[in-house]
């Protein structure tokens, strides 16, 4: 390197070894992730590893990782103190970002929401039923999961009523995939968003793990289907997801009751799009 490259370089340089060095005070609890560096920068927390990079923000539940958003149940924080925060369940599922969890699919259960009695939401312009939706949605996904090479299997494959109790554990699947549309009363609430289960078993990812990874697949792949950033992969306790026998996601594929949104989710040839890219992000996950 000529002198004056160095000396072009030499003031980056400068900053980028005292960040590092900066000494970053962080709790016990994501001290448990063990990443390989940890960084505070422009108040943001920086978790580094050779599997992915976590970014924090004090206040915010939300963190980024892989160019998609994650809704951890609590937030982060930054005391006083300047040290960093996280509730032990938070950073347990955190974890599972930096630990990939190798899962084997043969036989994926795919449940379309709602169907016969439950008409689920209804869409604000052509007043489409979302048991509708759900249902072509989920059979073009299982159509191109079968030509990926899985064994698909359904809770139902035509308008007709089936228990809540029954959907999760219908079948002995290796993965389960219930499919939704959403509906807000904010009429500017948008974009697809992927759940995995909250379970109060923190310390037991065992089913949690792999469907963490393959909802993040998911939420990718479906924004670059539909150009949505979307609203990410979250947790929740849902009935479906809880009595599922195998790692379970439920897929919100957008909201009928935002008009633009609307008008792409009641497309056949939009829906059959958005099953091919969550097709492709289900085959990636499981053979990463």
């Amino acid at each position: 390197m000529s002198l004056h490259r160095f000396l072009t370089l030499f003031p980056l340089l400068l900053v980028l070894l005292t960040v590092s060095c900066k000494k970053v005070k962080v709790d016990e609890n994501i001290g448990r992730v063990n990443a390989e560096s940890i960084i505070e920068k422009d108040g943001q927390l920086f978790l580094y590893s050779k599997n992915a990079t976590v970014i924090l923000r004090h206040g915010s539940s939300k963190v980024e990782s892989g160019g998609i958003q994650i809704v951890l149940p609590d937030e982060v924080l930054r005391d006083s103190d300047g040290v960093w925060h996280l509730p032990l369940r938070s950073v347990n599922l955190l974890m599972n970002i930096f630990k990939p969890w190798k899962l084997k699919v043969e036989t994926i259960a795919i449940d379309p929401g709602h169907g016969g009695s439950d008409p689920g939401a209804v869409s604000v312009g052509q007043k489409i039923k979302e048991k509708d939706l759900n249902l072509d949605l989920a059979l073009k996904l299982g159509s191109a999961l079968r030509s990926c090479g899985f064994n698909v299997v359904f809770t139902r494959e035509d308008d007709r009523t089936v228990p809540l109790s029954r959907r999760g554990n219908m079948y002995e699947a290796d993965l389960f995939i219930s499919i939704h549309h959403n509906a807000s009363k904010n009429i500017n609430a948008s974009g697809a968003e992927t759940f995995c289960l909250l379970s109060d078993e923190i310390q037991d990812n065992s089913r949690i793990s792999p469907a963490f990874q393959i909802a993040c697949e998911m939420q990718k792949f479906q924004s670059q289907a539909s150009g949505n950033y979307g609203r990410g992969v979250k947790f929740a306790k849902f009935r479906v997801l809880k009595d599922a026998k195998s790692p379970a996601i439920l897929f919100e594929a957008g909201f009928l009751t935002h008009p633009d949104e609307e008008k792409r989710c009641v497309s056949a040839e939009y829906r059959q799009i958005m099953a091919e890219a969550l097709a492709q992000a289900i085959a990636r996950a499981v053979s990463l």
